[in-house]
């Protein structure tokens, strides 16, 4: 991968302005078994988040995102403003039947994330419960799955959670979301905390760990009061950690998902006074969940720093059109314009199956309106193809059947819910969604440098880079680092207003600008870069994002969507590759 690595001296001359990214559904029973099980205790789990301030991952405190009116900003709601742009990360810390690797009949129908905990454990004992668990998760949710999330031009995640997977028998234990926090952060993604299931479930469906015929939690004072100690501890752990967004304080709050009302919102102000007992700081989300009129004004309750949240699932799966997907999404769109609640807004969680013309259709007014989106989901088992769309990775997995399979199958099974072996979910068009995802997020990145002047070239082991003496049948120049055809040049960077840079060079001629080809091959494959655009004709082909990352930084390409890096034959091409390599630019000037 192209990271531009710049220097401490060129630091002050080329960080002009940094840019925003701006617009692109579980307990009780034997809980006290459930609660020890889904335990993983390995010294790498054990890492902590809570980095008082200090830098985790790409993130520092000036990452730390607050409200300011209806916008978030970084440096503690003071800096420029983000826009969260991503994805749900469901089913990797909380299963749901349908959508993972998991078939059956518990005895009650349906296998939700406690009764998979609870057939293991009879099984194979507590520890073999929690082998099981943690291979899954291994499986589930790799180095490759942050990178794929970075490389659609995303900036977060949300972590759906339930109590089970942080409270051991009234132990609190946050290492498994402190490995996740941690894994995002190391790409620049923030981490939106979603309390998915809270005890005793706050909504009876499985998508809360447990599903209940008898939900009584808005009047049950001991599973309320349990659900408040959790967030004050989660509270003081990400006390000051700039890669948590936001904290979800409770997932589609309404019993069997129907509507929210003044018992919903009187547990999200003892929550919300909970959190700021602890933090002032930190950003909470209250989820009306399905329309604005669900919720009332914070100022009733005298809510400060914070998001209201809705969620979208349109007509029927599958074949939507976007007719009924405009008038859904619409009638929440006027609403929440007519609210007028002055917080920012989230689709926490939203689908459009397999329709691409309604996929097109809401990510572009969520991208008009400045909504903040995290899409449901990134990935899914959908071996019979029956939910087309849920996911942006599908796995085609045999089901594991918790009250049959012995150990040995059951991690066979889930060998295959690697993303690995996943493939991208593919529109009747053959273009993807995640293609769909990065074009919408590609028009937001997450935060930018905007270098202006010239500048040198050169590759960390001290390559001069240029351009290839030897022109290409079009007659324009390839971009490359080292060996001995290529001649050293000066580079050019250019603001666009937009957040984007444009690199150019006066090498061969005239004052010309790099330009990401995607349709012209040459012997050094596709989608390299060569000098081939004049100075007034310069278009999206020809920006470019200059982003933080690891130390470093890497070139991301507007209109191809994929990051810069040396190809085998010392080519820079347009890839998304994870052999990283490093340049240096050094400031010749301070502008042009």
């Amino acid at each position: 991968m192209f990271r531009l690595k710049f220097t401490a001296v060129a630091l002050a001359a080329l960080l002009v302005a940094a840019m925003p990214f701006a617009a692109c559904v579980q307990e009780s029973g034997n809980e006290e078994q459930a609660q020890n099980t889904d335990h993983s205790t390995t010294e790498e789990n054990q890492q902590t988040a809570d980095s008082g301030g200090t830098a985790v991952g790409m993130m520092t405190d000036d990452d730390y995102l607050e409200v300011d009116g209806e916008k978030v900003k970084r440096r503690h709601g003071e800096g420029e403003e983000v826009l969260l742009r991503g994805v749900n990360a469901g089913g990797y810390l909380l299963t749901e039947q349908w959508m993972t690797a998991v078939g059956g009949d518990s005895g009650t129908g349906y296998y939700d994330h406690k009764t998979i905990t609870d057939a293991f454990v009879s099984r194979f004992g507590e520890d073999g419960a929690q082998d099981l668990w943690a291979y899954y998760r291994e499986q589930f949710w790799t180095q490759t799955d942050f990178a794929n999330v970075r490389d659609m031009g995303l900036n977060v995640i949300r972590l759906p959670f339930t109590y089970m997977n942080v409270d051991f028998g009234g132990e609190y234990d946050f290492s498994q979301l402190d490995k996740f926090v941690e894994g995002a952060a190391e790409y620049g993604l923030y981490t939106i905390l979603d309390l998915h299931g809270a005890y005793g479930s706050q909504n009876g469906k499985d998508h809360s760990g447990e599903m209940s015929d008898d939900v009584d939690f808005y009047e049950n004072e001991e599973k309320q009061q349990k659900t408040l100690a959790l967030w004050q501890a989660i509270t003081e752990h990400y006390r000051d950690n700039p890669a948590v967004a936001a904290f979800d304080l409770l997932n589609e709050p309404g019993e069997y998902s129907g509507l929210t009302s003044r018992r919903h919102w009187d547990f999200y102000d003892r929550a919300y006074d909970a959190v700021r007992q602890i933090d002032s700081d930190r950003i909470v989300i209250m989820e009306a969940c399905w329309n604005p009129e669900d919720i009332v004004s914070p100022q009733e309750y005298g809510w400060e720093n914070c998001i209201y949240s809705y969620h979208n699932y349109a007509g029927t799966d599958g074949g939507t059109s976007v007719g009924v997907q405009a008038g859904s999404y619409g009638y929440k769109f006027t609403r929440s314009a007519l609210a007028d609640y002055g917080v920012p807004v989230y689709l926490g969680e939203f689908n459009c199956y397999d329709d691409e013309e309604s996929w097109n259709y809401v990510l572009t007014q969520l991208n008009d309106l400045g909504w903040h989106y995290t899409m449901w989901t990134y990935k899914i088992n959908d071996a019979a193809g029956e939910y087309p769309g849920w996911g942006i990775y599908v796995s085609s997995a045999e089901n594991v059947l918790p009250a049959e399979d012995e150990k040995d199958a059951v991690m066979r099974k889930w060998d295959e819910i690697s993303t690995d072996e996943c493939v991208p979910y593919t529109f009747s068009s053959g273009n993807t969604l995640v293609s769909l995802m990065r074009r919408y997020a590609a028009r937001t990145p997450l935060r930018t440098v905007q270098p202006e002047g010239q500048f040198a070239l050169s590759s960390e082991e001290g390559m001069a880079a240029g351009f290839s003496r030897e022109r290409m049948a079009d007659g324009n120049y390839l971009l490359a680092a080292g060996g001995e055809d290529v001649t050293a040049a000066q580079f050019v960077f250019r603001s666009n207003g937009d957040g984007t840079v444009s690199i150019g060079s006066s090498y061969g001629g005239n004052l010309m600008f790099l330009c990401t080809v995607t349709d012209t091959p040459c012997e050094y494959g596709q989608n390299y870069l060569s000098l081939r655009t004049a100075e007034n004709a310069v278009s999206d082909w020809e920006k470019f994002w200059i982003k933080p990352y690891k130390g470093g930084y890497i070139a991301l390409s507007y209109n191809a969507g994929k990051y810069l890096s040396l190809n085998g034959n010392g080519i820079i091409a347009a890839i998304s590759a994870e052999e990283q390599e490093a340049f240096v630019f050094s400031p010749l000037t301070e502008s042009v």
